[in-house]
């Protein structure tokens, strides 16, 4: 009875048991078609193209920011600086010394920025130039000029307790208090996005591959992947001629292209508007179909990946006029990065390739007759050897040899660059450099010296001392350098210092202005702004020609 009862429960659940099995079966067949299928549609070149594309703008982004240490702290402190720059006028013809004071200074409570210069001439009145900024107000002040000029760059952004100068700069730059042009910017980038979508769409199955391919990066042939379309005449016809067609029915794009030109006609093109009735885009696309059977165009684009990331694009063109090709890569890894640039556009070169792997960082470049390459290269813990050449044609070729070394708290330089020309120039520059650290004080000692022909002709000495007066926030800087001629048997001495405070302590003093009492415009207004441009001219003419009087009659003769 028992084995029945149980023989019957076995019954009723085996059914269940079939069901579940069934249901898990299925699911992992439906899971590994989603797999194939996905697997299939990311591998797909049309996919990665578009993938990539999307991906450049930030792969770009984080190749520039490659090799940066954090944000200097200009950037995001409150800081002030003033150098003071000194020599004996009298070898120049002037009754005392040449003096000029440099100050800059910007405060993250106010976002107050200043600018200045004053130049002194023996004992002529001091020459001071400066550029402010206070709230959304540029003023140009200069005793050069007889006017101040202030220009309202009109920005709505508001400065908080704390804005740093990379804040202040972008507020001025980009206000988001202008709703009506952030709302323009959101849609072109909505409507070129839609457009690249719809290119990418039709591009013909045919012209689309994906391989690998050995590209050089830091000095050494690496397989990449890569994702390409090569369009033929035909092709590149019959694909233009659907995107020209599309874009000639886009009236959403048309709107938008007549509020772009509204927008700008109401601001900096108010003097000189576009005329929007003549906006028609289905006209201006049926003129470039119609152009289209004469265009005879070969175009190629390859773009190498690591993964989904673009780093490098390979771009090539031909048509009846002209040709051209174009390798530009971005390779970023880690703290190490290669940037390079190899074009030639109708026979018109240009090639850069920089890179940085961790023990070698490469440096070099190629334009019409101008060659240059540096290369510094670890050859031991701290220990870096300079090896380069450069040819500028007729302006002279030569050789970079060098060592540097590097410890906790010295730094050395030696380094050698030997020049020679055409016509007869043999000139052989030595440079001596050393930078020490001992506690708050960093003093810096260096030495060049030239010859020419084998015989010295000028030496040039450098000796500073910085010392942290408070630490990460105060240094006071001394130094001077010294120039000897041996020609003239002269000796020129440049002395300098500088004080540089960052936080609390720094402050950005501003003279006085007025929209009433001085020059004034506001950016979006036109006629004043080009009203102001010439006043300014005028000015500085004058007082430039005025200064000019005073120098020559006044001051060396």
């Amino acid at each position: 009875m028992e084995n029945e009862i149980k023989n019957e429960m076995n019954e009723g659940t085996s059914p269940k048991k079939k069901s579940t099995l069934t249901f898990v079966g299925i699911a992992a067949a439906v899971l590994l078609v989603l797999i194939i299928v996905v697997f299939a549609v990311v591998n797909s070149p049309k996919f990665l193209m578009g993938v990539l594309i999307a991906n450049t703008p930030d792969a770009v982004t984080d190749f520039l920011k490659a090799g940066t240490d954090e944000e200097p702290m200009y950037l995001t402190e409150s800081h002030q600086s003033e150098t003071t720059i000194s020599m004996n006028g009298e070898d120049f013809g002037f009754d005392g010394d040449i003096e000029a004071k440099i100050m800059s200074a910007y405060q993250n409570d106010t976002g107050d920025l200043a600018a200045e210069v004053e130049v002194g001439l023996g004992d002529l009145d001091a020459i001071t130039g400066g550029l402010y900024l206070s709230g959304s107000e540029v003023a140009l002040i200069s005793s050069v000029l007889a006017d101040k000029y202030i220009v309202d760059l009109e920005s709505a952004a508001e400065l908080g307790k704390d804005t740093t100068l990379e804040e202040r700069i972008k507020g001025l730059l980009v206000s988001d208090e202008d709703g009506e042009l952030t709302d323009l910017m959101n849609r072109v980038k909505d409507k070129m996005l839609e457009l690249r979508k719809f290119a990418l769409k039709e591009l013909p199955r045919a012209t689309l591959e994906k391989g690998k391919e050995k590209i050089e990066i830091f000095g050494e042939d690496k397989n990449m992947a890569y994702v390409e379309v090569a369009m033929d005449e035909d092709y590149f016809k019959d694909w233009a001629e659907i995107v020209l067609e599309k874009l000639a029915d886009d009236d959403e794009l048309e709107d938008l292209i007549v509020e772009i030109a509204e927008y700008l006609n109401d601001g900096i093109l108010a003097d000189d508007p576009i005329d929007t009735d003549e906006i028609d885009l289905k006209d201006a696309m049926d003129d470039m179909l119609d152009e289209l059977d004469d265009v005879e165009v070969e175009v190629t684009v390859r773009i190498y990946r690591d993964g989904f990331t673009p780093v490098a694009y390979e771009v090539s063109y031909q048509d009846d006029y002209s040709e051209g090709e174009a390798f530009v890569l971005f390779y970023l890894s880690g703290d190490n990065y290669h940037g390079a640039l190899d074009a030639d556009f109708d026979g018109e070169k240009a090639y850069y390739n920089f890179y940085n792997n961790g023990k070698e960082i490469v440096m070099a470049y190629e334009m019409e007759d101008m060659t240059y390459d540096l290369t510094y290269t670890q050859t031991d813990k701290g220990v870096y050897e300079i090896e380069g050449s450069y040819d500028y044609g007729y302006m002279g070729r030569g050789d970079i040899e060098g060592e540097m070394t590097e410890s906790k708290n010295l730094t050395t330089l030696e380094m050698t660059v030997k020049s020679e020309d055409d016509y007869g120039m043999d000139m052989k520059t030595t440079v001596e450099f050393t930078m020490e650290i001992d506690g708050d004080i960093t003093a810096m000692d260096g030495e060049i010296k030239i010859a020419d022909a084998g015989e010295d002709v000028a030496k040039i000495t450098l000796q500073s001392e910085t010392e942290e007066v408070k630490k990460n926030k105060e240094y006071a800087t001394e130094g001077s350098i010294k120039i000897y001629d041996v020609y003239s048997d002269m000796e020129y001495k440049i002395d300098f210092e500088n004080s540089l405070i960052y936080g609390e302590d720094a402050e950005a003093k501003l003279p006085s202005w007025s929209k009433k009492d001085d020059v004034y415009a506001g950016i979006s207004d036109m006629e004043a702004l080009e009203d102001l441009f010439d006043k300014l001219s005028e000015d500085a003419a004058n007082g430039f020609e005025e200064l000019y009087s005073v120098i020559v009659y006044g001051g060396i003769y």
